[in-house]
């Protein structure tokens, strides 16, 4: 599929499409184009804005995938027709409703959107550091400061557009405008988003810079944990893209991960949610483990239980979890269970809706955010030290490197240990590879449940356990398309089922067939 725009130029754009077409389309996050270009101070405030709207597109809106991404995973359950969670969550699967008109299309949209506003953002950073010498001049000493976390959110921004979508544009600030863009695939976006992280890095490791504390709200960092954040980033991008196991396993993928994740985060990256939307306050943190919003499903109990609970809600139980062996109560030797994980006996889904939605759990780790009321304060780790410790012990064993990647999940500083309990460590004579990789996919479940975006949808995706008919991308937005005089097109559905596009079968399937 071919189709060729001008896009995201500065703040106001015109969109030239086959020669034929012309749109304005403004920017309004960053509405006073002449001041940015001309003025360092300005330009400034626009790069340290970065770091806050990738944080309000991940958690921060209700206009993210992390909603349906989580319900599509079968990691959180809800019922409720917001954010596109029931549509993504029926049994059987359904195909994305890709229309521009699909009352859930924000999902898709805003979020693309969002992401080539934050390319857009920081390519126009860039390009007034390339081309005038008075900003440079400014700027002084705080110009590879700026320099780096525009790289950081051109990676960003291009590795989100990968991860979720099934192609993007590449566009940064040395792209010639005046010829034709092509939409290309994922994986090249994300070669894309890989260089610019590199850039970053680079950057970071040949300067010392300390980023101003207002940029990132309960986070101070100097340029070696900025480097540490770039290289988290490169690991996590990398880790997530696979669209299923075969693409999973090849070996040259795993050393970067494994070079990236040994200079990777090694304390929490923490945000300070404000209670003021559109700021600093995380809808997702706050919704998707609501009470009444939404559970953790079944899967994902069975997971943590080792008195066997089923990870289906049988439907012959109906809404009565009295049915199950010890009243539905899960019992682990996993501290977490008790820590982060809360028995419900009530419910609060429509039976109409599935039974398979229902589950005897929800999730409290976030809890402490709503204690202020709507939409949350408190401290949030939106990266934590935990995710790339189990990125470095995957590459290790991934590499067998299998001995190296039992230290790492052994270690007293790890959560599985920290968090989890002694009980958790892994057998050092006798775990196999497997045994080792099984304990690393239960941990990115149970210590990263709902953390960030995507993470339990990517780690499903890339093992082959998404139910069959899950799309393993979205579609390019119907509005895009639409605006592009394109056919529209889409995902999902059993009868899509691929292994490429479509999971063509996953753990539920697998379920049913033992039992």
């Amino acid at each position: 599929m071919k189709s060729y725009i001008y896009i995201f130029i500065l703040f106001s754009l015109t969109l030239t499409i086959n020669g034929c077409q012309n749109l304005e389309v403004d920017n309004p996050n960053h509405p006073d184009q002449d001041n940015v270009l001309t003025d360092a101070s300005s330009l400034k405030n626009l790069a340290g804005s970065i770091f806050q709207n990738w944080y309000l597109y991940n958690v921060g809106y209700e206009e993210t995938p992390a909603f349906m991404l989580g319900t599509a995973a079968d990691a959180t359950s809800s019922s409720w027709g917001n954010f596109g969670m029931q549509d993504m969550s029926y049994e059987p699967r359904i195909e994305w409703n890709n229309l521009p008109s699909y009352m859930d299309s924000d999902m898709t949209e805003e979020f693309f959107n969002n992401m080539y506003s934050l390319l857009s953002q920081s390519n126009d950073v860039l390009t007034a550091i390339r081309s005038d010498s008075v900003i440079n001049a400014e700027l002084g000493q705080d110009r590879e400061m700026v320099k780096a976390v525009a790289r950081l959110g051109q990676g960003i921004a291009l590795g989100y557009i990968g991860l979720v979508f099934d192609q993007g544009y590449i566009v940064k600030e040395d792209v010639d405008l005046t010829k034709d863009i092509e939409l290309q695939s994922y994986d090249d976006v994300i070669e894309a988003s890989i260089r610019s992280l590199d850039q970053a890095i680079e950057i970071a490791q040949q300067n010392y810079f300390v980023i101003p504390e207002e940029w990132i709200n309960g986070s101070t960092m100097n340029s070696e944990r900025f480097r540490r954040l770039a290289n988290f980033m490169a690991a996590k991008i990398l880790l997530s893209e696979p669209r299923n196991s075969g693409e999973n396993e090849y070996i040259d993928r795993w050393e970067k991960i494994l070079g990236y994740a040994k200079e990777g985060i090694v304390n929490d990256y923490t945000i300070t949610a404000d209670n003021s939307v559109g700021s600093w306050a995380s809808l997702y943190h706050f919704y998707a483990t609501n009470t009444t919003w939404g559970r953790v499903d079944m899967r994902v109990v069975s997971m943590i239980d080792t008195c066997d609970l089923p990870p289906v809600w049988p439907e012959k139980y109906q809404g009565d979890h009295t049915r199950f062996s010890n009243q539905g109560v899960a019992y682990s030797p996993d501290d977490r269970l008790e820590k982060d994980f809360q028995f419900m006996a009530t419910h609060f889904f429509s039976p109409d809706r599935g039974y398979y939605h229902y589950s005897t759990y929800r999730y409290k780790r976030f809890d402490d955010l709503r204690q202020t009321g709507f939409p949350g304060q408190g401290t949030i780790p939106l990266y934590r030290k935990a995710e790339n410790d189990y990125m470095l012990a995957e590459a290790y064993a991934r590499t067998n490197q299998v001995t190296e990647a039992i230290e790492v999940m052994n270690d007293s500083e790890c959560a599985r240990i920290d968090r989890g309990g002694e009980e958790m460590a892994i057998d050092e004579e006798n775990a196999t590879k497997q045994d080792v990789l099984d304990a690393i996919f239960y941990e990115r479940t149970i210590e990263l449940f709902s953390n960030n975006l995507g993470i339990q949808f990517f780690d499903m995706r890339r093992n082959d356990k998404l139910q069959i008919g899950t799309p393993l991308h979205l579609p390019v937005p119907g509005a895009e398309l639409e605006t592009l005089e394109m056919e529209n097109y889409t995902y999902g559905g059993v009868n899509r089922a691929d292994g490429e596009n479509t999971s063509d079968g996953g753990w539920k399937e697998e379920y049913y067939e033992e039992n």
